[in-house]
């Protein structure tokens, strides 16, 4: 281990060297603190190999300190000299460098990105000054990760999961506008999990292509395209029940806790502007194809949307009332809970084609499920098995056809396909197909 000594030297003999940090910024608040304070750390040197005399130096750290103390040495004389730690040897460039990253990689004003970056250098640099340590036998000479966590004061796994992340922000610059680092930690097992359910599901579709079975045409249910394109080839008349599941027009993040957990999904909104339009397009298209006596229900968000979407149900042809069906989930949430109660339910407005009848006749408007389970869910939106078989019971014949406009987990075909009921739709996104697809090889025989 390397000799160092405490000692006061001359500003003067100091040589600033090169430096990672280049801009000091203002001094004054360090220059009152030290003259308050006196000065609490001191700043660290090297010999100078190219000096005749041995008391000079080259500064490894604390850059600002120095600067600090010399402007205030030009007005008052005895701010001439400065504590330093003292490396009793020649540091290489590869120290001297390592030496001011390991400093500054705690600065309060560098963002989390900004600290695993100097990290990452920190051991690169000292793999290269002591070799790269292959074994895990502490007889072994080099550098390890374990070393790193030592010289910087960390646990071994936490350096081990920094420098994983800072290797990952090289190769995905947007990590680092992440608000931080926990944030970037899950962006990325996200973007980790969405690469490995590409693949997965690549392999189960080829897998599923060659079948003739169920699992077959449960996949080309689920078709990636949208919504208003695909349906122009559905023929009039055709479907017998349409669950329409749309964005709200609403931002997500403000309204569920969890959302940023599916930031790495494809999960379109619609814009406040566009959204009676959207909505007046997607209820006129479902008339067209629905068969005469035939059930629509709409999910929407009450806040703003109740009155607008009853309106736009009865200008597109469908037969309507303000009575709507609630999901009761037994559990509620509230991101302002000292002015708003916990929203437990959501609701959705079912409307006719013609004469349509309920299939459970006079059944409670309330149906009380269970949401999925946050750590089972790969949308947003999705909705419990249980729920969606119940609906599907409620309003449809045996054998029906379902159009589900905006597929999004999948959920409705599956559920369809256990009461014997054919179901498709569409959907934009590859991502939520993809965990739709694995679904299917783990689920259906």
């Amino acid at each position: 281990m390397t000799t160092t000594t405490l000692k006061t030297i001359p500003l003067t003999s100091i040589e600033p060297g090169s430096r990672y940090r280049k801009d000091y910024g203002d001094l004054d608040e360090m220059c009152h603190s030290i003259k308050k304070h006196g000065q609490i750390t001191p700043i660290t040197v090297g010999l100078n190999p190219d000096s005749n005399s041995p008391q000079t130096y080259i500064l490894a750290a604390g850059g600002r300190r120095l600067a600090a103390f010399k402007k205030m040495a030009a007005v008052d004389e005895t701010y001439n000299e400065i504590d330093a730690k003292i490396y009793q040897k020649v540091l290489t460039d590869l120290e001297y460098r390592s030496i001011e990253l390991v400093e500054n990689i705690h600065r309060k004003d560098f963002d989390y990105a900004e600290r695993l970056k100097i990290m990452a250098e920190v051991n690169r640099l000292q793999q290269q000054i002591h070799g790269k340590k292959v074994s895990r036998d502490p007889s072994d000479t080099g550098w390890s990760q374990s070393d790193t966590a030592k010289l910087l004061g960390k646990s071994p796994a936490t350096v081990t999961q920094d420098l994983k992340l800072a290797a990952a922000i090289e190769q995905i610059p947007e990590l680092a506008n992440c608000k931080n680092k926990s944030d970037a930690m899950k962006k990325l097992r996200r973007i980790e999990t969405t690469i490995v359910n590409k693949q997965l599901s690549t392999n189960y579709q080829k897998t599923i292509k060659n079948e003739s079975g169920i699992r077959h045409k449960l996949s080309n249910a689920y078709i990636t395209k949208d919504f208003f394109k695909g349906i122009k080839s559905v023929p009039d008349n055709t479907v017998d029940f349409c669950e329409i599941d749309p964005p709200y027009a609403i931002d997500l993040t403000k309204i569920k806790r969890n959302y940023d957990s599916y930031e790495q999904k494809t999960y379109n909104e619609i814009d406040l502007k566009d959204y009676n339009q959207f909505m007046y397009n997607t209820f006129r298209e479902c008339f067209r194809v629905m068969n005469d006596n035939s059930w629509l229900i709409c999910w929407f968000g009450p806040e703003p949307w109740f009155q607008t979407i009853y309106d736009l149900l009865d200008a597109t042809g469908f037969r309507v009332h303000r009575l709507v069906g609630i999901w009761y989930k037994g559990t509620g949430q509230t991101n302002s809970p000292g002015t708003r109660m916990a929203n437990s339910y959501e609701m959705f407005y079912y409307a006719r084609k013609g004469n349509a009848q309920l299939q459970t006749k006079g059944r409670p408007n309330v149906f009380e499920f269970a949401p999925v389970p946050h750590s089972q869910k790969y949308h947003p939106t999705q909705r419990p098995n249980n729920l969606i078989k119940e609906l599907l019971k409620v309003f449809c014949k045996p054998n029906s056809t379902i159009l589900v406009p905006f597929l999004g987990s999948g959920q409705t075909i599956i559920s369809a396909h256990e009461l014997n009921m054919n179901a498709y739709g569409f959907d934009l996104s590859e991502d939520y197909k993809d965990e739709y697809i694995i679904r299917l090889k783990d689920e259906i025989k």
